[in-house]
């Protein structure tokens, strides 16, 4: 199981940069114009609502499989800690976005963003929980 989660966290973080550079180097090919970087933004906000809907669906799953009492094959799901990852990855890049002032904290995002914090802790928790704590039997 724990080489499992190893193996997923490692190519959950290879996809995470390709995604990055893509946005990088997507916003080095937009035309200068007056609302330059404004497309990278709302690339931004879209793979945060897209993450914050993944991570429902996935803890929902989660859910589920818990109170029917039924084997757990999402505890080691490439999904599931991919949803993880990317969400606490979001979350750092959005506090690093708060304190360059490049966006508001006052934003409309805020809700999402910390919907999106406490799905990522929760999974966190739960893919460690799982898989690595020794249980006494």
């Amino acid at each position: 199981m724990k080489d499992k989660v190893y193996k997923y966290s490692a190519i959950s973080l290879i996809v995470i940069n390709f995604i990055t550079l893509y946005l990088f180097y997507d916003y080095f090919t937009e035309n200068p114009a007056m609302f330059r970087g404004l497309g990278i933004l709302m690339n931004f906000f879209r793979l945060i609502i897209f993450s914050v809907g993944l991570g429902i669906i996935l803890l929902g799953i989660r859910l589920f499989f818990h109170l029917r009492k039924k084997t757990n094959p999402i505890k080691t799901h490439f999904l599931y800690i991919f949803s993880a990852i990317l969400g606490a990855n979001l979350f750092i890049n959005w506090l690093i976005c708060i304190f360059m002032e490049l966006i508001k904290l006052d934003s409309m995002l805020n809700f999402a963003i910390f919907t999106l914090l406490a799905i990522s802790i929760f999974s966190i928790i739960d893919i460690y929980k799982l898989n690595f704590i020794n249980k006494n039997k």
